[in-house]
């Protein structure tokens, strides 16, 4: 548990140190984001980064509740998304967009709630497999189980503000890490001890 302690300490550190320093320009970011999202939900301006992914978001949402079992398809969402701007309800702003820029949301959208739970146990299974390998006894397995870990949570973290699975290289990653990973910690685990 004092491992634990430790290494969220130093997160927390590090983040500070990131956040603070001016020079990365991470807080100029930050501070504009939220920013941009109070000017939406306040005044609902959507010609902003944070407001118009915010439209984007909320149209995906009005696409899935219209389909929330197998979601509008590809091509159902981008028509009803035009629909929905043409009626007024979303802002014209988004109208180039095919994506919601979440993936998400865009699952939810386009392939519905069997969709998003496909999308989920692509996650949680690996995640659970390279958690496993963070308790074996060996060294190397889990070092290589928190690098398959700490993968697997940043690209679920991606697909919160990206389009990430629109993307070949992107896939091409995740599935090669989900297949050497175990691939590695096998064949550590037939080789003699090390600890």
């Amino acid at each position: 548990m004092w491992q634990v302690s430790v290494a969220a300490t130093a997160l927390a550190i590090a983040a500070a140190i990131v956040y603070l320093t001016p020079q990365l320009g991470v807080q100029s970011r930050i501070d504009a984001a939220y920013q941009e999202t109070k000017e939406y939900f306040q005044i609902h301006r959507v010609d902003s980064s944070a407001g118009a992914r915010l439209e984007m978001w909320k149209a995906a949402w009005i696409v899935f509740r219209a389909h929330p079992f197998v979601g509008a398809g590809h091509g159902g969402y981008v028509s009803e998304k035009q629909a929905l701007i043409d009626s007024g309800h979303i802002a014209p702003i988004i109208a180039g967009n095919s994506h919601p820029h979440n993936e998400y949301l865009a699952t939810l959208a386009t392939r519905g709630l069997i969709g998003f739970f496909t999308l989920l146990v692509l996650f949680i299974i690996p995640g659970r497999v390279f958690f496993d390998y963070t308790t074996q006894p060996k060294f190397d397995i889990r070092i290589l189980g928190l690098c398959g870990l700490t993968a697997t949570l940043a690209f679920a973290h991606f697909l919160l503000t990206g389009d990430t699975f629109d993307r070949t290289l992107s896939i091409t990653f995740l599935a090669f890490l989900l297949a050497t990973v175990p691939t590695l910690a096998e064949n550590i685990d037939t080789e003699s001890p090390r600890n």
